[in-house]
């Protein structure tokens, strides 16, 4: 039986990676970043579901800064890409 995950407050790497669009390995990669809002409870890796809507917001605002001065010509550095 599939968990709606509209109602949970966290979630599991592998449904943070479906919501992402990236591979298992590579959300667990992204848990273990500074700033990914991903937490151990009782020996599982959850993921706070906000606080994922949140960084990738904040992720997005940041990459739309730099694409933005890339396409000005004031150089700027490459988009995040876990992959």
């Amino acid at each position: 039986m599939a968990t709606d995950i509209n109602n949970q407050i966290a979630i599991t790497v592998g449904q943070a990676a479906k919501l992402l669009g990236v591979s298992p390995p590579t959300a667990y990669r992204m848990a273990r970043m500074r700033g990914f809002p991903a937490f151990k409870l009782n020996g599982r890796v959850l993921v706070y579901k906000q606080g994922l809507e949140e960084w990738v917001r904040a992720l997005a605002e940041a990459n739309a800064e730099v694409v933005m001065e890339e396409e000005a010509g004031n150089g700027g550095s490459a988009v995040y890409d876990p992959e």
